[in-house]
Order: C-alpha cells, then sequence, then structure tokens
C-alpha cells in the first residue's frame, strides 16, 4: 500500500496539471475573440471606406460597430443554413437596424381592404390566354433596365412605371433601351414637388 503522502502528492500535481490545462484553454480562447473582434473591426473600417460612411464621434462608431457585427453574424448564419434560395450580403445599409432601415426606407402605403376587395373582383383582360411560352427570359430580349435605388423617397412606383414604359418600348423597336438617366431625373423632381418622401400609395403614381 502506498503511503499517504505519495496519494495526496499525486492528488495535487493531477490537479495542478487540470488547472494548467484549463488556463491554457481559456488563453487560447480570449485569443481567438480577440482574433475575431480585431477581424470585424478592420472589416467594419473597410465597409465605411467603400460606403463613405462617417460618424460623428468614437460613441456613435462603437454602437455602429456592434449593429454591423450583429448583422454580418446574422448573414453568415442564415447563409450557413442555406434554407433559401438566395444568400445574404454586406451592403451600405449594415450598420443600421431592423427598426431604422424600415423607418428610412419603408414608404409603401397599402391599398385599404375596400379597395382590395374592389381588386379581387374585377376581371383581367388577359385571363384566359393560353398561347404562352412556358418560360420568358426578358434579359436576352434586352428589355430589362438596371436596378434602381429608389433612396429615402418612396419613388419606386414611379420608376416601376417608367422602365415599363421603356421596356414595352423597346420591345416594340420604339426606341432604344439606355441607363434611363433622364428619367430618374424626371422622377426625383416630381417626387420632390408632392413631397412623398413620408410615403406614398403606389395608386396616386
Amino acid at each position: 500500500m502506498a503511503p499517504t503522502w505519495f496519494g495526496r502528492s499525486a492528488t495535487c500535481l493531477g490537479f495542478l496539471v487540470m488547472l494548467a490545462l484549463c488556463s491554457c484553454l481559456d488563453a487560447s480562447r480570449g485569443a481567438f475573440l480577440d482574433d475575431n473582434e480585431s477581424s470585424m473591426l478592420k472589416r467594419h473600417e473597410q465597409w465605411m471606406a467603400l460606403h463613405g460612411r462617417k460618424y460623428k464621434d468614437a460613441v456613435e462608431k462603437e454602437k455602429r460597430f456592434n449593429v454591423f457585427k450583429e448583422n454580418v453574424k446574422y448573414m453568415e448564419q442564415f447563409n450557413k443554413a442555406g434554407n433559401q434560395p438566395y444568400k445574404l450580403s454586406v451592403n451600405e445599409f449594415a450598420d443600421l437596424t431592423n427598426e431604422e432601415f424600415k423607418a428610412t426606407r419603408n414608404g409603401y402605403k397599402g391599398l385599404c381592404l375596400e379597395d382590395k376587395l374592389a381588386r379581387a373582383t374585377s376581371s383581367f383582360k388577359y385571363e384566359n390566354v393560353s398561347a404562352v411560352p412556358s418560360t420568358m427570359d426578358w434579359r436576352k430580349k434586352g428589355v430589362v433596365t438596371p436596378v434602381k435605388d429608389q433612396g429615402q423617397c418612396a419613388d419606386e412606383y414611379l420608376m416601376d412605371v417608367f422602365t415599363d414604359i421603356i421596356s414595352i418600348s423597346v420591345h416594340l423597336s420604339i426606341t432604344a433601351l439606355n441607363s434611363a438617366e433622364e428619367i430618374e431625373k424626371l422622377v426625383g423632381q416630381h417626387v420632390d414637388q408632392l413631397s412623398f418622401c413620408k410615403g406614398i400609395m403606389a395608386e396616386m403614381e
């Protein structure tokens, strides 16, 4: 039978080994977290430079960085899950919360119930058409205009109307497809004159 002191020494030695291992794990974990934070800070700085984002002070910058970090984390988890046929990416709104984004960008005002019911009961001129192709890629026909940014004003419906007019005109060989800069300018003037920056119903446009 081994002496009592030997058993106690072995127990103490084992405890010290476990303590050392735990310390190493904590240090490694801390270094990993520091590396992740440093990488995210660098990514935020690059994003700021890309989109010309500037903050009024260090407090605002820290706040926006935390929002940016959470949005990037959500985006990466969403893409990793692969539950949707599309992927998310970092864009110019990455430092905004959902509430902030909705407050500045969601200007659409939906139809009231009566209008919805009225539209639901109306007929569609081409509802019985059957001689149509199974698929149609308008890009190959050259009648799809580039993506537009509505900005903070609710002028997306005006853009839709004018770009649709351009597309139809091209399809009918009336005019050539262009970047529609003149139309965007006209849309902007129309929106400014009618003060639609707080949202508008599509029917008014």
